[in-house]
């Protein structure tokens, strides 16, 4: 929690790096069965993770952290935890590569 007070004060590269980190590391996160499990340790480090990708301005290279992010995750199911808490992006603002899935 002490992190995500402090979350708006990272530069692009210190979010770009700690969301690198924390994804490659989540093995690590204990992942506790508790009533709410949006407040265990693991979901709040997938929190966390979003709330680091908001600090990253350039569109383009958000959506290019976030797919190595789901990539490197690990295990997998953090990837899909991770997935859960990414923010939705505007349909202005999507990635010209979003234009390719639905035009499929």
């Amino acid at each position: 929690m002490k992190l995500r007070r402090n979350v708006t004060r990272l530069s692009d590269l210190g979010s770009e790096k700690m969301t690198l980190e924390f994804a490659q590391n989540a093995s690590k996160f204990p992942n506790e069965q508790i009533m709410f499990s949006f407040l265990n340790t693991w979901s709040q480090s997938a929190i966390l993770i979003n709330e680091l990708l908001r600090n990253i301005k350039d569109i383009e290279r958000k959506f290019e952290i976030a797919k190595k992010i789901i990539e490197i995750a690990e295990p997998i199911d953090y990837a899909v935890e991770c997935l859960k808490w990414f923010d939705k992006v505007s349909v202005d603002s999507k990635p010209k590569e979003f234009a390719l899935l639905e035009n499929s």
